[in-house]
């Protein structure tokens, strides 16, 4: 979902709208006919972080100092692409 406007799209079963659309999805539909119900929320936002603490404690646990140093190129250019792609003041990149 996009927090701008709220549009939303399933990358399950290919429905979208926005969030009226979803609710009232949600409210008129059983379990087997809405995917929603059987996926977890997507959220930006955490997988960042959770991609950078995996990227970090693959850096400290290396013992490879060429391997450590790759991690962190990884690491600095993935959240200059992130932050590109995903500004924290909400707007496009």
């Amino acid at each position: 979902m996009m927090i701008y406007n709220t549009s939303w799209d399933c990358s399950g079963c290919g429905a979208s709208g926005n969030l009226q659309n979803l609710h009232e999805l949600v409210q008129h539909s059983d379990e087997n006919t809405i995917c929603v119900q059987r996926k977890k929320i997507y959220h930006p936002k955490h997988e960042r972080n959770q991609i950078n603490y995996r990227l970090r404690l693959m850096m400290t646990r290396t013992k490879d100092k060429r391997n450590a140093k790759e991690l962190e190129s990884i690491y600095k250019k993935l959240n200059i692409l992130l932050a590109y792609l995903m500004p924290e003041d909400g707007g496009t990149g």
